[in-house]
């Protein structure tokens, strides 16, 4: 697990282990067909530029939250990273950087 602190503030958590799962369960190993499943027409996809994957992206309907988004780094098929967090550090690609403030 990488807490982000921005300004003594955790803006996102990043899961790099299959010990730990969604509220609803989902975590690495799950298929994208499961995601798409489990949340339809709160799930926003797109292709990695690479072409090595794609982020599922969780957009929470409840106005109270729509500054906060669950991601999902899949390898095409399969979940391989998730991490959930406050925008904008939910969408940064990148791990988060020991000097980032």
């Amino acid at each position: 697990i990488t807490f982000w602190i921005v300004e003594s503030t955790v803006e996102r958590v990043d899961i790099d282990t299959a010990a730990i799962t969604t509220r609803s369960g989902v975590g690495l190993g799950d298929s994208e067909e499961q995601i798409l499943k489990l949340w339809p027409n709160r799930i926003e996809a797109r292709s990695l530029p690479n072409g090595s994957g794609k982020l599922l992206t969780f957009v929470p309907k409840d106005s109270a939250d729509r500054q906060f988004r669950v991601v999902f780094q899949t390898d095409g098929e399969l979940v391989i990273r998730l991490w959930s967090g406050r925008l904008p550090w939910v969408e940064w690609m990148g791990k988060c950087n020991k000097g980032l403030q």
